[in-house]
């Protein structure tokens, strides 16, 4: 009793301990995407991209490799840029006003003070130097002084949306040019409004259509044009005092950018329809070669005769102009919108997105490829995968669930007998009984079929994970409690014994490799099993007030737990002690985790990419992937050791495994792992550090493997 009390005033200090000496986190390599909603080219080449929820990324190598330059931003969402004769850069945040740098993005200071906590939408810079802000219901504000001040001018635009703004460079510098508004209306509302005088006084033309605008750009000779939320592309020309419809191509679709090339021809980008070219002469083309990704948010051009395409979740394209072949251009981009990771049972890791793609890890996590074209314009809400192979990815719209039987190289839709086109949950027993649920219940795919049939007892259920622990005992999490079926889903009841009435939204499930279920609930803490999810145990220790959203666990049996807004928390008492663990993880909102077959634990942030632990939580490593012919134990070396010993086993097939320390009188000091691993050699690392044993005295110590029917012990010697 005074060695396990001892042990346990401990935790708390070595793992604050840890975390200030050392970082946890790092960003991932990969997978890399997200949602770009704006673009700009410094004169010097440089390149911003705007990502949603995660700051400001630059790339200084025409968009080979990219880099967060989001030091100094308060507000994380950026909507427009802008670039100063200057050399300055300008950045339009939402609720955070307007920040600048004056090198070259290094750096962001906050100016204009009275904007502070105003939606920024967009940012133009007349031919005088002057400077125009669109605020969300805050009016239009202008600098005279290079964006060090700014005021808000009285003008019709008080209370609207100034979406997109545009200077008709190619008119008198005196009058600064033509400056005009694009707003989003309501019914009724003229979208364009027009300045000749600086900004002081504005008007709306008569005959300018009432739709929002999203994007206003001057062509080279003046013409006006405008990319609409429903009415495609318009174009007014001064000398007929008239707007148009110039959509001749283009067919579906909100027009969210237009801009012109070198030779006169122009570009436009929709939600729906990827890429538009319209070459003088002809009508819009399609050119959306290589453009995975068809919701196209922003468009730059570059001095190196290049476009750029900023993606709705699949990051950032680029393509000659000439030829207009497009190819992914993310490497470092790490902003993912709401990633959703999956391990297989062999260990293959998966990672799926909103828009953004799917990929997959053959190696621990290292790298990522992207596994098929169809789910970047898809957002994958779930991933689960079976014992015999299988692999299932749940998405937002019809078809809402595909399935591949060739690790990921071919896909079959199974949507037939859906009533949502979104499938937020899935699981797979054992036996290969597939589940879906969505947010008005959960339906069991007939095997012979390939329909899905209602669950009835869980219909209008909003079903926010699904655990299926062998291949008839299945746990499902909702807002109303955890639901659990012992006969692969014939049957369901309730159980939320042990869980209190304003906990029972439950946001996540685990099945640890000690036979524990974790249940994550929101404001609750965590929830903890021992008799599979009949009765529960509170452990909320540290986490008051966390809204619980993803939990794993490692090979040794530590529990993590995401949370929204709070980062990660970790315990390795089943849940009755947790220390937070966001040294070095870039985003506190996660919303799924898993961790590899080697230990090295993941974080995927709502719209902040991938986080991996520095080093493996548990130091457990597959050093050949040639199966054994038997099952063995070797040897630890060093031995004798201080303070970490490697210990080697080779597993002939697929096993339950567990390796055990014990002390001279066969006490159990600690667990190295105890979970299912492939068939393979492995080995796993003692650290008397890792795992708190540092006060172990020198003497003769115990080893114990146990896969299957398989069970061998050894000695080894701890000289200190």
């Amino acid at each position: 009793m005074i060695r396990l009390f001892f042990s346990f005033l401990t935790i708390p200090l070595i793992c604050t301990t840890a975390l200030t000496q050392t970082p946890f986190w790092r960003g991932s390599n990969g997978p890399y995407g997200g949602i770009v909603d704006y673009l700009t080219v410094h004169p010097n080449g440089y390149i911003f991209a705007a990502a949603r929820s995660n700051g400001i990324f630059r790339s200084t190598n025409a968009g080979t490799s990219w880099q967060d330059v989001s030091a100094g931003l308060q507000e994380v969402t950026v909507w427009t840029f802008a670039v100063h004769p200057n050399g300055n850069i300008f950045a339009g945040s939402d609720g955070g006003g307007v920040y600048r740098s004056t090198n070259l993005g290094s750096s962001w200071n906050k100016i204009g003070s009275g904007m502070d906590g105003m939606a920024v939408l967009s940012l133009a810079v007349d031919t005088s130097g002057v400077m125009y802000a669109g605020t969300v219901a805050n009016g239009l504000w202008r600098s005279t002084d290079a964006g060090t001040t700014w005021q808000v001018l009285s003008t019709p635009l008080n209370n609207k949306f100034i979406y997109t703004l545009a200077v008709d460079k190619s008119a008198d510098t005196a009058t600064h040019g033509n400056i005009y508004a694009g707003i989003l209306t309501t019914p009724g509302e003229f979208g364009v409004y027009r300045s000749t005088d600086g900004g002081t006084s504005w008007g709306v033309d008569s005959n300018t259509i009432s739709t929002s605008i999203l994007s206003l750009h001057v062509g080279n000779d003046g013409t006006l044009y405008a990319g609409t939320q429903a009415n495609g592309v318009l174009r007014f020309t001064s000398a007929l005092n008239f707007w148009e419809a110039y959509n001749a191509g283009i067919t579906t679709g909100s027009v969210y950018f237009v801009t012109s090339g070198p030779a006169g021809e122009l570009y436009a980008c929709t939600n729906e329809g990827g890429v538009f070219r319209r070459r003088p002469g002809e009508t819009w083309q399609q050119v959306n070669t290589g453009l995975e990704n068809r919701y196209v948010l922003s468009l730059a051009l570059s001095s190196e005769g290049t476009v750029m395409a900023g993606t709705g979740g699949a990051g950032i394209y680029e393509s000659a102009l000439q030829t207009v072949n497009w190819s992914s251009k993310n490497n470092g981009f790490s902003s993912l919108d709401r990633p959703v990771l999956h391990k297989t049972p062999e260990g293959r890791l998966y990672a799926g997105s909103y828009r953004g793609g799917l990929f997959k890890s053959d190696d621990h996590g290292g790298t990522w490829t992207s596994v098929h074209s169809i789910f970047k314009n898809h957002g994958i809400l779930s991933i689960a995968s079976s014992l015999q192979g299988d692999l299932y990815v749940g998405t937002n719209e019809t078809p809402s669930v595909y399935r591949s039987r060739d690790n990921g190289l071919n896909w079959t839709p199974l949507s037939d007998g859906l009533s949502d086109p979104s499938t937020y949950s899935m699981g797979v027993t054992g036996s290969g009984t597939v589940f879906a649920a969505s947010t008005t219940g959960m339906n069991r795919l007939d095997a012979q079929s390939d329909k899905w049939v209602p669950i009835n007892v869980l219909a209008n259920l909003y079903v926010n994970d699904i655990v299926t622990i062998d291949s008839s005992l299945v746990l499902v999490a909702t807002e109303s409690g955890v639901y659990r079926s012992t006969n692969a889903g014939t049957t369901w009841t309730l159980q939320f014994q042990g869980m209190q009435t304003a906990h029972l939204s439950i946001k996540a499930l685990f099945f640890l490799p000690n036979g524990t279920v974790a249940a994550a609930s929101d404001l609750g803490g965590v929830y903890i099993s021992q008799d599979s999810g009949k009765s529960w145990d509170h452990r909320i220790g540290g986490l008051s007030n966390l809204r619980g959203r993803a939990l794993t666990a490692n090979l040794q049996g530590e529990l993590f737990l995401g949370t929204s807004g709070g980062g990660v928390f970790r315990s390795t008492y089943d849940g009755l002690f947790w220390s937070v663990l966001n040294s070095g993880i870039g985003s506190l909102d996660i919303r799924s985790m898993v961790t590899s077959t080697n230990g090295v634990t993941f974080a995927g942030s709502y719209r902040s990419g991938l986080f991996q632990s520095i080093a493996p939580t548990v130091s457990v490593e597959t050093f050949s992937a040639i199966i054994p012919r038997q099952f063995s134990l070797a040897q630890n070396y060093p031995n004798p050791f201080n303070p970490s010993t490697t210990i080697r086993f080779e597993l002939a097939e697929p096993a339950f495994v567990r390796l055990k320390i014990f002390d001279g009188l066969g006490r159990e000091i600690a667990t190295l792992i105890n979970g299912e691993m492939p068939a393979a050699a492995h080995s796993a690392t003692f650290d008397l550090h890792t795992n708190h044993l540092s006060h172990l005295p020198t003497g003769i110590y115990y080893y114990r493997l146990t896969a299957g029917a398989f069970s061998q012990s050894r000695r080894m010697i701890l000289l200190k």
